[in-house]
Protein backbone atom coordinates (compact mmCIF):
# COMPACT_ATOMS: atom_id res chain seq x y z
CA UNK A 1 0.00 0.00 0.00
CA UNK A 2 1.57 2.99 -0.91
CA UNK A 3 2.06 6.32 1.18
CA UNK A 4 1.16 9.93 0.05
CA UNK A 5 4.64 11.48 -1.38
CA UNK A 6 6.10 13.98 0.98
CA UNK A 7 7.82 17.46 0.67
CA UNK A 8 11.01 17.74 -0.51
CA UNK A 9 13.53 18.12 2.45
CA UNK A 10 16.76 20.26 1.15
CA UNK A 11 19.45 18.86 -0.53
CA UNK A 12 21.31 16.40 2.01
CA UNK A 13 24.23 14.91 -0.50
CA UNK A 14 27.43 15.11 0.88
CA UNK A 15 28.50 14.41 -2.95
CA UNK A 16 28.91 15.89 -6.08
CA UNK A 17 25.67 15.01 -8.36
CA UNK A 18 26.44 13.79 -11.98
CA UNK A 19 23.40 14.48 -14.36
CA UNK A 20 22.08 11.51 -16.35
CA UNK A 21 19.84 10.02 -18.51
CA UNK A 22 18.95 6.63 -18.37
CA UNK A 23 16.07 4.21 -18.28
CA UNK A 24 16.16 1.89 -15.38
CA UNK A 25 14.10 -0.97 -13.67
CA UNK A 26 13.07 -0.47 -9.83
CA UNK A 27 11.68 -3.66 -7.87
CA UNK A 28 10.46 -3.36 -4.44
CA UNK A 29 7.81 -5.31 -2.48
CA UNK A 30 4.69 -3.46 -1.19
CA UNK A 31 2.78 -5.13 1.05
CA UNK A 32 4.03 -8.68 0.76
CA UNK A 33 3.45 -8.10 -3.39
CA UNK A 34 6.34 -7.70 -5.74
CA UNK A 35 6.06 -4.11 -7.75
CA UNK A 36 7.91 -3.01 -10.61
CA UNK A 37 8.07 -0.37 -12.99
CA UNK A 38 10.48 1.76 -15.48
CA UNK A 39 11.90 4.89 -14.06
CA UNK A 40 14.44 7.59 -15.47
CA UNK A 41 17.60 7.93 -13.48
CA UNK A 42 18.55 11.79 -13.56
CA UNK A 43 21.44 11.92 -11.60
CA UNK A 44 23.71 9.84 -9.60
CA UNK A 45 26.46 10.32 -6.59
CA UNK A 46 28.74 7.63 -4.92
CA UNK A 47 25.71 7.17 -2.64
CA UNK A 48 22.79 8.10 -3.88
CA UNK A 49 20.22 8.71 -6.74
CA UNK A 50 17.49 10.72 -8.18
CA UNK A 51 15.07 8.55 -10.30
CA UNK A 52 11.99 10.11 -12.43
CA UNK A 53 8.99 7.69 -11.97
CA UNK A 54 5.28 7.35 -12.75
CA UNK A 55 4.42 5.31 -9.77
CA UNK A 56 5.11 6.95 -6.36
CA UNK A 57 7.01 4.46 -4.08
CA UNK A 58 6.66 4.77 -0.20
CA UNK A 59 9.61 6.50 1.59
CA UNK A 60 11.85 3.62 3.76
CA UNK A 61 11.28 1.28 1.05
CA UNK A 62 14.03 -1.31 0.15
CA UNK A 63 14.32 -1.52 -3.70
CA UNK A 64 16.48 -3.03 -6.46
CA UNK A 65 17.52 -0.20 -9.42
CA UNK A 66 18.81 -2.53 -12.62
CA UNK A 67 20.54 -1.22 -15.41
CA UNK A 68 21.83 -3.33 -17.80
CA UNK A 69 23.99 -5.97 -16.40
CA UNK A 70 23.75 -4.69 -13.03
CA UNK A 71 21.74 -3.43 -10.17
CA UNK A 72 22.09 -1.17 -7.06
CA UNK A 73 20.53 -2.07 -4.11
CA UNK A 74 19.17 1.10 -2.00
CA UNK A 75 16.17 2.72 0.10
CA UNK A 76 13.58 5.54 -0.98
CA UNK A 77 14.57 8.54 1.01
CA UNK A 78 12.01 10.83 -0.56
CA UNK A 79 8.93 10.55 -3.07
CA UNK A 80 7.42 13.71 -4.09
CA UNK A 81 5.20 14.48 -7.20
CA UNK A 82 6.08 16.61 -9.88
CA UNK A 83 4.57 17.68 -13.52
CA UNK A 84 6.71 15.04 -14.78
CA UNK A 85 6.23 12.19 -12.08
CA UNK A 86 7.45 11.40 -9.03
CA UNK A 87 11.26 12.15 -8.22
CA UNK A 88 12.43 9.47 -5.66
CA UNK A 89 15.62 9.81 -3.56
CA UNK A 90 17.49 6.37 -3.37
CA UNK A 91 20.23 6.14 -1.25
CA UNK A 92 22.30 3.08 -2.26
CA UNK A 93 23.65 -0.08 0.14
CA UNK A 94 27.00 0.72 1.16
CA UNK A 95 27.63 -2.63 -0.93
CA UNK A 96 26.60 -1.43 -4.05
CA UNK A 97 27.60 2.32 -4.15
CA UNK A 98 27.97 4.12 -7.50
CA UNK A 99 31.25 4.77 -9.55
CA UNK A 100 31.86 5.17 -13.61
CA UNK A 101 34.20 2.07 -13.58
CA UNK A 102 30.85 -0.08 -12.08
CA UNK A 103 28.28 1.66 -14.26
CA UNK A 104 28.48 4.70 -16.99
CA UNK A 105 24.60 5.92 -18.09
CA UNK A 106 23.95 6.66 -20.68
CA UNK A 107 24.22 11.01 -21.58
CA UNK A 108 26.39 11.48 -18.07
CA UNK A 109 27.08 15.07 -17.55
CA UNK A 110 29.44 16.22 -14.49
CA UNK A 111 28.50 19.70 -13.70
CA UNK A 112 32.12 19.95 -12.30
CA UNK A 113 33.41 19.73 -15.57
CA UNK A 114 30.87 22.30 -17.12
CA UNK A 115 32.14 24.69 -14.29
CA UNK A 116 35.40 24.15 -14.69
CA UNK A 117 35.38 25.02 -18.79
CA UNK A 118 33.44 28.11 -18.23
CA UNK A 119 35.62 29.41 -15.34
CA UNK A 120 38.50 28.42 -18.13
CA UNK A 121 37.36 30.34 -20.88
CA UNK A 122 36.49 33.60 -18.59
CA UNK A 123 39.94 33.33 -16.91
CA UNK A 124 41.06 33.60 -20.89
CA UNK A 125 38.78 36.01 -22.19
CA UNK A 126 40.17 38.74 -19.01
CA UNK A 127 43.75 37.96 -20.56
CA UNK A 128 42.63 39.36 -24.13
Amino acid sequence: MATRPQPVKPDQRTEMRVLCSQLVAVKWTDGGLAQDCLAVLKDISTSGACLQSEQPIPIKTPVRVAYGEGHFSGTVRYCVFRTVGYLLGIQFEADTRWSDARFRPQHLTDVRDMWNQRARRKRESSKR
